[in-house]
């Protein structure tokens, strides 16, 4: 890989520019990278000019031998239609900084996906649609949320207008476009939850046990990523990130070697701070005299700051674990009459002795953190009794927590632990264990853990199949890939395409079972069969249309099938139209319907929802 010769352009320079000649007069597309808004962070837009690179944050590292001369032409023509928005103000440069660094993605995708092959502008639309369902994959598997997914969605889609020099070209004809959600709150990620909730473990773990054990300072203390020591000091660690910016930090108390979890001979002092041998021994004394009061007193106050990063990270592992209303978590009460009654198999709930339930349940083999928990929260309370489970200590006090403590144990750790850690809130971690429940439990064990009624959880347990669906459909489309290539079946025509044997349906999706009455659903049966001609095409883009109609109609029942039959379509369609005489076929079909033609029967299927009111 080899560095280029980068060329910095401000977009609020070309904002306020009357000529735009000087833009790529002296400036090689493939060299030109776009300051954000004041400068604060740049987007590579030259880069996608060259097919092996790597991403590092923001810029690319290339190979400066892989420059294609085609894709400098389209990123030419993406620079050129961005600087034409912006100087007739269309757009703010807000909008365009986030345009080019979500479509971009869509250049990452084809170069790793189809590479050595040269992006052409006549394969964009067919292009953007196996994109779109590459997108859905991601986002159901939990690679992106729902909203960056859209926004990668619709940015791609307008790189590739702005790539064709034609701003009347339909790219996203055909694809299935991603719906955003309506609340406003997604679940994080799997991946972000798991390094949050992997910290917390290591960090309750041993500063609990460091604690609750009266062990030794200095300790090493054992992280995800790294190991570093503690100290009782007010910087009572510094990790690798924050060890190459210490000589930045105020009072960075230099007599403690961290790196080593000792403290510096008086001679490394003198030099370092430029002392009198007496001022430097003087020193020394100081912090090992500290030391020893901190090892010596098991409610130092350097301890208690310890026990506090347990206790916290505790807190945000049983708010995970749980998916509690925020404000019923704070306000759960705790006694000596309390315990942990088994319920059922694999569960335990916080009851008193009377039986009414206080809280909410937990898996068996979480027990053991809380039964450590509690002996942690003990040792804090030094046998005073405390009415809530939750409480922080501030001066000398226990004070029941507020509804920013997972707030600031995020910027904490962030801080101080983890600068890559993802801050996750309150709502996203319940949407998280909400989704997880639907996953993973019926609808009646996911509603008594969501504290939801089984309606409202039915809604979420839909909605969070959708991982198991859309892996079942990929692996579906794979063998239909081939077996539309390779099958010499006898087959008899339906009105969806083909099939191998009439009423005999034999579903290969959960929870979509096909019907050889309705045809809608064929496409999830085995039995299915297409050909690569115009009639078959054009009956499952008529189905298509009529789903896409279904989907805008208040009458429609169940949301979720359609758009699986949408997007299944999508995949098939695509599929189809990568031998380039088919995709002939797909386009002369795509126009006839979009001007309203469908296939005989799904014309007919068409004016009956119609005339029932079913669609407008």
């Amino acid at each position: 890989m080899s560095l280029r010769k980068l060329q910095y352009v401000d977009l609020e320079e070309i904002k306020n520019s009357n000529d735009l000649n000087w833009l790529l007069e002296n400036n090689a597309p493939e060299n030109i990278v776009i300051y954000s808004e004041k400068k604060k962070s740049i987007i590579d837009i030259g880069g996608i000019s060259y097919i092996k690179r790597t991403r590092h944050r923001r810029r690319y590292e290339v190979n400066l031998s892989s420059l294609c001369p085609e894709r400098a032409l389209l990123t030419k023509e993406i620079i050129l239609h961005l600087a034409s928005l912006l100087t007739r103000k269309v757009v703010k440069p807000a909008s365009v900084r986030t345009r080019i660094y979500e479509g971009i993605y869509f250049f990452d995708w084809y170069d790793e996906k189809k590479s050595p092959l040269t992006l052409k502008k006549n394969d964009f639309e067919l292009l953007f649609r196996e994109y779109s369902f590459y997108l859905h994959y991601c986002v159901t598997n939990g690679q992106l949320g729902p909203v960056a997914g859209c926004n990668r969605q619709s940015s791609a889609q307008a790189l590739l207008i702005w790539a064709s020099g034609d701003t009347e070209t339909n790219v996203g004809r055909g694809a299935f476009m991603l719906s955003r959600p309506q609340s406003s709150c997604e679940a994080p990620l799997k991946k972000n939850v798991d390094r949050a909730l992997n910290l917390a473990l290591h960090l309750f773990n041993q500063l609990g046990n460091f604690v609750t054990q009266n062990l030794n300072y200095p300790f090493l203390l054992k992280l995800p990523n790294e190991s570093a020591w503690v100290i009782p000091a007010t910087r009572w660690i510094y990790t690798k990130h924050r060890l190459l910016d210490r000589y930045n930090h105020h009072n960075a108390n230099w007599i403690w070697d961290y790196s080593n979890g000792q403290i510096h001979n008086s001679e490394w002092i003198q030099d370092f701070y430029g002392y009198q041998p007496s001022k430097a021994k003087s020193e020394h004394f100081k912090v090992a005299n500290r030391l020893f009061i901190a090892n010596n007193d098991a409610y130092h106050p350097r301890r208690l700051k310890l026990a506090s990063w347990a206790y916290n990270s505790f807190m945000v592992m049983l708010f995970a674990v749980t998916g509690a209303n925020l404000s019923v978590f704070i306000d759960l009460p705790w006694n000596n009459n309390i315990t942990l009654q088994p319920i059922r198999q694999g569960f335990r709930a916080f009851k008193n002795r009377a039986g009414h339930i206080v809280s909410y349940e937990i898996k068996s083999k979480f027990i053991p953190y809380f039964r450590k928990f509690i002996e942690l929260r003990t040792f804090l309370l030094q046998g005073e009794d405390y009415p809530f489970l939750f409480f922080t200590i501030k001066k000398g006090i226990p004070t029941q927590i507020t509804e920013d403590f997972i707030y600031v144990y995020f910027k904490l750790a962030r801080d101080i632990l983890d600068p890559e850690l993802e801050p996750i809130n309150a709502s996203e971690f319940r949407k998280y264990k909400t989704e997880w429940s639907a996953n993973n439990l019926n609808i009646e064990e996911g509603a008594k853990l969501a504290q939801n009624t089984e309606q409202v959880f039915s809604e979420k347990y839909s909605r969070g199949n959708r991982l198991i669906q859309a892996t079942e459909i990929t692996d579906y489309f794979t063998a239909l890939a081939n077996r539309v290539i390779e099958n010499t079946r006898p087959s008899s025509k339906i009105p969806a395409g083909e099939c191998a044997e009439i009423n005999n349906p034999i579903k290969i999706i959960n929870e979509i079972p096909p019907s050889c009455s309705t045809h809608i659903c064929c496409i999830f049966c085995e039995h299915f069969l297409v050909h690569r001609n115009k009639e078959d095409i054009w009956k499952l883009l008529s189905i298509k249309h009529i789903c896409s109609d279904l989907t805008k109609s208040a009458q429609l029942g169940n949301e979720e099938t359609i758009r699986l039959v949408i997007i299944a379509i999508d995949s098939l369609i695509t599929e189809l139209a990568t031998d380039m005489t088919t995709k002939v076929i797909v386009d002369e079909c795509s126009s006839l319907i979009e001007e309203g033609y469908l296939s005989d029967y799904w014309q007919q299927y068409l004016d009956l929802l119609i005339k029932l009111g079913l669609v407008q």
